[in-house]
């Protein structure tokens, strides 16, 4: 197990209960864990760094990215806007929900929020009106959503230039690649252009930094855009991941105490080792939980038992499950045509031991398929498996065993 923090060793009743809410918890009061990752971004952006923070689904990144931007406006250290594109499929789409999450902040120069005040319709944040629209004389000047886009945010670096004295800006562009992957989907040219001025005002607004996030693996929008990794090239990576042994222990212990539960420190354990530290998962766990066979509230430990049983029975029942189900039908369509041979590389490895197989015991009718190699490396750049490592003594193994042991149970149907 890993070395316990300070606050993982902190008696339960010192800890604050959270009501198990697995998928939608973003309050940062909730928020478990990461300081590492805290201390990584600060010194990034402190130095000029751009971030890309480009973790699968269910790692808690849009969580983080609320309580990081919490923190940082509570401290005054930097003033941070998130903005997140999810469901967003248009570039017009991508203008609005940026310029309403700008609107909303009020951490923004006043003459900023008068300038896209002339531009949009209900840009007040104390007024609701409805959704922030392009005013019409705008739309009917037939100006690109992207080229507005692009001066809105150089109009922005150059008032945050003329405050001086004002704490850093710091953009926090959530499920960006998601976003794009569907423009694309409508138009490629379009999204291929969104990228690029992304990449543009990066380099031009100096007064400003970025954290760009999603849960697609850019490698797969860039392809679908006709594009090359120039245009994310200025982004530094921001190492992720699930959470370690002391901070899942710490998550769990409160989530016992949402649930009014006791939790011994076997079931702790068997909870990090099942769940592979994947936050989500822990709070889909304790959240099965309350509840014993006939609907009666429990009150009784939490066992190292319960804990395994209920993972089983999580797995095994597909309404539960359905959002892990994403690990194996979102290959589908992030793969294309070399779909098929994604799924025959998992197959492989998973008729394994859970140690992972050499490459070198590859059958040759997979390993000589002339996509074998890119569809390899696409899914350790997707967290699947391990970076074999070169040469013929590589071994393909899985990165986390619980998204092993998620498509063992889905790979029959495939999602």
């Amino acid at each position: 197990m890993a070395q316990t923090t300070q606050a993982a060793s902190q008696p339960s009743d010192r800890l604050k209960p959270i009501d198990p809410n697995p998928g939608s918890e973003l309050d940062p009061a909730n928020f478990v864990g990461r300081q590492g990752v805290n201390q990584r971004a600060a010194a990034m952006l402190a130095a000029k760094q751009n971030i890309l923070l480009g973790d699968p689904r269910r790692m808690g990144k849009s969580f983080w990215i609320v309580a990081f931007a919490d923190t940082m406006n509570r401290r005054g250290t930097w003033r941070v806007v998130r903005i997140d594109y999810q469901g967003v499929d248009t570039v017009e789409e991508f203008l609005r929900m940026t310029v309403e999450h700008l609107a909303k902040s009020q951490r923004l120069p006043e003459r900023f929020l008068q300038y896209i005040g002339a531009l949009f319709d209900n840009t007040e944040a104390k007024v609701a009106l409805g959704p922030v629209t392009l005013k019409k004389a705008v739309r009917d000047s037939g100006t690109q959503p992207a080229h507005i886009l692009e001066n809105i945010l150089i109009r922005l670096n150059d008032d945050i230039r003329a405050d001086g004295q004002a704490a850093p800006l710091v953009i926090a562009m959530d499920e960006v690649a998601d976003a794009v992957l569907s423009i694309a989907e409508r138009d490629q040219m379009e999204a291929a252009n969104l990228l690029r001025r992304l990449r543009h005002l990066r380099q031009v607004a100096s007064h400003i930094r970025w954290i760009v996030a999603g849960s697609v693996g850019f490698h797969h929008v860039l392809g679908r855009c006709g594009v090359v990794e120039d245009v994310i090239s200025d982004l530094s990576n921001l190492v992720f991941g699930p959470l370690d042994a002391a901070d899942s222990a710490v998550l769990s212990r409160r989530l016992a105490l949402g649930i009014h539960r006791p939790i011994d420190e076997a079931a702790i354990e068997r909870m990090f080792t099942l769940t592979d530290g994947l936050p989500h998962l822990i709070q889909k766990l304790c959240d099965t939980m309350r509840f014993g066979d006939h609907a009666e509230r429990l009150t009784s430990p939490i066992t190292a038992a319960e804990v395994e049983e209920r993972f089983e029975a999580f797995l095994g029942d597909r309404d539960q499950s359905r959002d892990v189900t994403q690990y194996v039908s979102r290959i589908d369509r992030y793969y294309g045509r070399d779909a098929s041979t994604a799924f025959d590389i998992l197959d492989w490895v998973t008729a394994g031991p859970p140690a992972g197989r050499p490459l070198a015991e590859l059958p040759p009718s997979l390993g000589q398929r002339p996509e074998f190699a890119r569809t390899l490396r696409n899914l350790v750049d997707d967290h699947y498996l391990e970076n074999p490592g070169p040469g013929p003594d590589g071994r393909a193994t899985w990165r986390y065993q619980v998204i092993r042991a998620i498509y063992l149970r889905r790979r029959g149907t495939r999602g």
